[in-house]
């Protein structure tokens, strides 16, 4: 029972004390709002416009079909197609040194 009036005469004192300096009173409510505000509608997850490569083995009208649908999505960019799968690491070593990245 002690150490819990300790813990509350402490909190009292910091809540007392960060009311008492505008500084910490700022950063205890401006920080939080403006994380919401960069966070709730600058950043989002969502993904749109990703440059895609495709490699299909299978040449029927229904791998076509699906090719489109991705292709014609927001979410998706056919940038290139590929003839083998070896062609998918070369692919990504050319856009990663496009970025300054190397292996």
């Amino acid at each position: 029972m002690k150490n819990f009036k300790i813990f509350k005469g402490l909190v009292c004192k910091e809540f007392l004390h960060i009311l008492r300096d505008w500084r910490s009173l700022t950063m205890l409510l401006g920080i939080p709002i403006v994380l919401v505000l960069l966070f709730g509608s600058v950043m989002t997850m969502e993904i749109k416009d990703a440059n895609i490569a495709v490699v299909s083995h299978a040449k029927d009208h229904d791998s076509k079909e699906l090719i489109n649908l991705i292709s014609t999505s927001e979410f998706f960019k056919l940038v290139k197609y590929l003839d083998t799968s070896d062609e998918i690491d070369e692919e990504f070593k050319k856009r990663y040194h496009s970025y300054g990245l190397r292996f």
